[in-house]
């Protein structure tokens, strides 16, 4: 739904109700205008959001008493939830059927905070929860997002990933460093890498999660195509075990949502709530340069020699390289990537050990 309260100025076209409805239900139109929906082209044809904009609705307070003084995060009354429930029915939202609303999204007039810096005063891009459940048409509704009326789709596409699947933010909450950034959607890639009506993939595995990834066990020459073309993350770790830490093989290309991207392998610890604690994070980048400027927050928030081969030529990831297959806490874990290479149609060649 679409509000406004009074100390706002309005910063896109009151009756773009389309493009609105385009960046809430992740769709995007690129330089050819082709209409693409990023939903279905990240999950393969299996997620297709459908949602309805209504309003615009005058909410009963100014903009500074929703912000709280900390960038919409409190306690205050959902208003705009009472604005909508004459104007749409809720039930048809539960779609699996427990009782509550799947998305409830307010798209405020003027700019986040995330844009203006200004916490006290604007509201911040967000998933939040409301101080207890409300019923609206038999539905409870507990959690919301908040995005400005001028939101790109990646900030939808990273709000709505908190809010309906459950993803966890993946880059430095408390600031102290980069998380992953540009190189998915949960952290800097929301803003597209550069280019913010553009949203990058998340991480590791579509958004039907991480469980799509094949687990590896031989040893093998192995050929890893583009994930866009064939929905294909691999998983290795010690004899193929169900760990909670592990590695992640996935090959993207420079095309679609990853256009402003430059294989990859990714160090994932189920175990580990975020990002927040480096270098043991959730999930990391393994920087083929070897810099961890990414653990660092130091300069480069994701370049071409984040990835194998890469800009250095880095063709090997094994217990004695830098980066190293290693564990956290130092033992090998007989993971062996050896001889990576790019192939003239986008695939990547590789030798692999894990025994």
């Amino acid at each position: 739904m679409r509000c406004g309260a009074s100390g706002l100025r309005r910063t896109a076209d009151g009756k773009d109700c389309g493009r609105l409805q385009d960046a809430l239900l992740l769709c995007w139109c690129h330089a050819y205008e082709e209409r693409t929906e990023y939903s279905r082209d990240v999950s393969s044809d299996k997620v297709d959001p459908e949602g309805e904009v209504v309003g615009p609705f005058r909410m009963p307070h100014p903009i500074t008493y929703y912000a709280n003084g900390n960038a919409g995060m409190s306690t205050n009354p959902p208003n705009a939830l009472a604005a909508a429930d004459s104007h749409i029915n809720f039930r048809p939202y539960d779609n699996d059927g427990n009782g509550f609303l799947d998305a409830f999204i307010v798209v405020h007039a003027g700019r986040g905070a995330e844009q203006t810096g200004d916490r006290v005063r604007n509201l911040w891009s967000l998933k939040w929860v409301l101080p207890q459940d409300t019923v609206a048409d038999g539905v409870k509704v507990c959690a919301f997002l908040t995005v400005p009326e001028d939101v790109k789709i990646g900030v939808c596409a990273h709000e709505l990933g908190n809010l309906v699947f459950g993803w966890p933010d993946l880059y430095g909450t408390d600031g102290s460093s980069r998380g992953i950034d540009r190189w998915c959607l949960m952290a800097g890639g929301s803003w597209g890498a550069g280019e913010p009506r553009l949203a990058i993939h998340r991480h590791g595995a579509k958004p039907t999660g991480v469980g799509l990834a094949s687990t590896m066990r031989q040893r093998t020459v192995f050929v890893l195509r583009d994930v866009k073309k064939i929905n294909e993350v691999h998983r290795l770790w010690t004899n193929g075990g169900a760990s909670k830490g592990y590695f992640l093989l996935k090959n993207r290309q420079l095309e679609g949502s990853d256009a402003s991207l430059p294989g990859e392998v990714w160090h994932i610890n189920d175990n580990i709530a975020n990002n927040s604690n480096e270098p043991l994070y959730k999930a990391g980048l393994e920087q083929a340069d070897g810099l961890r400027q990414l653990e660092m927050n130091s300069a480069g928030s994701g370049d071409p020699g984040d990835p194998f081969s890469g800009s250095t030529n880095n063709r090997n990831f094994t217990a004695a390289t830098k980066p190293n297959s290693r564990a956290h806490d130092g033992h090998d874990t007989k993971v062996r990537v050896t001889n990576i290479t790019a192939l003239p149609n986008d695939d990547m060649r590789m030798n692999i050990r894990v025994t």
